[in-house]
């Protein structure tokens, strides 16, 4: 009976860690399946074009000049936008008379005639990275004094030409007859914005004004570069901006505000949980010992919400009125609080698994100590925590991944604005610490609420939630098979 009992647990031990493993590996695949609709990103761009006199509008952006083109790829193409944007005739020549010396038109459909044609053009981010150009015609009034006309370009309010995967190009591509100007090349990424003056042509009526200089926008994809490359090239980027026209996925801002409440946590809960692991191991009475143990374990099922709340109540208005003036703090809610407050978080863990560590040190190693002459604090500095640092480490990953896994705190904490460190100076970085932030999983519990489903989006979101599934299993798994370690028997 005894052999079946040990048997029977064998077994059920066995079968206990195949169901965890196969749920593990099920968790991994779903999220890796529902991962893949990020790779159904297009990548939008635009950019504003005019072409003036050379004096007009200095110093102005071009999208203060009511006769400045918009060139790029819309989302949903023209599809997305209603009559009122689409159907933007270009200006007339008699409707350019005394306000306008030169301008710009398109002619979307290759069906239109010069006297349709449009002030901008919108196409799907598809048809423009296979290899498709935006045309963009440039012409003068018959009012236009000058030898000279100055074509402006800048990207698109929101539109961060680096962050885009094409190739970006301006080039000239029909020069006027009688015009002598050599073909010119721009790259937009290189010169986002600038400036080049051409000889002035001037079209007599309004169905010559597609007859003059043609400029052609290009965005191609580089060789070699493919739709998983380039959505991954994106996810790397230092901007997370899902909503808009030009979303942008990246997740080093949401990596940073994790990596940093994370070590702020740590440097709190590390010091702090080692000593009281020590305190608890070799100086704590008995019934002491056990009163702190089970108040330690019980810190641990304390609802994160009820934490969270208590930082935000009491944590966040006392870091104000103590340290927000000289640290310039804008709001308690921010990276500095939410640290902290994750250090009171996985303060327990690392105590238990520490103190755990330092009570299987056997006694004969301190005994050992002792005779040969050490203090107390000796032993422990020179023989007990080396001894156990195999599971103080195990300690510290267990605890880094239960903080890095948190959501309630980051949620109601962090400020919620996924931003990236500025590193100008010394001042620029301290008040980033100070300053609101976002992690992993408050931004997958913040915007899953609101994302369209099977949308690139949704499919972001669940390509990050296998980046911090993943590693929280590793640092789970590190973490467990050294409290499995004995450093004093290495």
């Amino acid at each position: 009976m005894r052999k079946f009992k040990e048997w029977l647990i064998e077994r059920t031990v066995i079968v206990c860690g195949l169901i965890v493993a196969c749920t593990v590996c099920l968790v991994f695949l779903f999220l890796a399946l529902e991962s893949r609709y990020a790779f159904n990103a297009e990548f939008p761009f635009g950019y504003r074009i005019v072409a003036e006199s050379p004096g007009a509008y200095a110093g102005e952006s071009v999208a203060f000049s009511p006769y400045a083109s918009f060139v790029g790829a819309h989302p949903d193409g023209g599809e997305g936008l209603d009559e009122m944007e689409l159907d933007v005739f270009a200006p007339t020549l008699e409707e350019l008379s005394g306000v306008a010396t030169a301008a710009t038109c398109t002619l979307p459909e290759s069906n239109l005639q010069a006297n349709e044609a449009r002030r901008d053009d919108w196409r799907r981010p598809s048809e423009i990275g296979s290899g498709h150009s935006i045309r963009l015609y440039v012409f003068a009034t018959p009012e236009h004094a000058g030898k000279e006309m100055r074509v402006r370009w800048e990207p698109d309010a929101g539109f961060l030409p680096n962050d885009c995967p094409y190739d970006l190009r301006l080039r000239l591509a029909r020069v006027p007859t009688g015009i002598e100007l050599e073909p010119f090349e721009v790259d937009l990424k290189k010169q986002p914005s600038g400036s080049i003056r051409i000889p002035t042509w001037i079209a007599h009526s309004d169905s010559e004004r597609v007859d003059g200089y043609v400029l052609e926008v290009q965005a191609l994809r580089p060789k070699g570069t493919s739709q998983v490359s380039a959505v991954l090239g994106q996810l790397t980027s230092t901007h997370w901006s899902p909503t808009g026209a030009y979303a942008r996925f990246g997740i080093l801002p949401l990596l940073f505000g994790t990596a940093t409440m994370t070590l702020i946590a740590l440097g709190v809960a590390v010091p702090f949980g080692v000593l009281c692991a020590v305190f608890v191991s070799e100086f704590a009475s008995k019934r002491l010992r056990h009163l702190l143990k089970s108040t330690v374990e019980l810190l641990l099922s304390v609802p994160t919400v009820v934490l969270a709340y208590l930082g935000l109540m009491m944590l966040a208005p006392w870091l104000m009125s103590l340290v927000g003036s000289a640290l310039r703090m804008e709001s308690g809610r921010n990276l500095l609080t939410c640290g902290l407050v994750l250090g009171v978080l996985i303060l327990p863990t690392v105590v238990t698994v520490a103190e755990d560590a330092l009570g299987a040190v056997p006694r004969s190693l301190k005994e050992g100590g002792f005779a040969l002459g050490l203090e107390r604090s000796e032993v422990i500095r020179k023989v007990l925590l080396p001894a156990a640092k195999v599971g103080i480490v195990a300690a510290v990953l267990l605890g880094f991944s239960r903080a890095v896994g948190e959501t309630m705190i980051l949620w109601i904490l962090s400020g919620g604005t996924a931003t990236w460190p500025r590193l100008d100076n010394v001042s620029s970085a301290a008040s980033s610490l100070v300053g609101p932030a976002r992690g992993i999983p408050d931004t997958i519990a913040i915007e899953m609420a609101n994302v369209d489903f099977e949308g690139v989006q949704y499919g972001y979101l669940f390509l990050i939630g296998v980046l911090l599934f993943a590693l929280t299993m590793l640092l789970n798994v590190v973490g467990y098979s050294l409290i499995r370690r004995k450093a004093w028997r290495s």
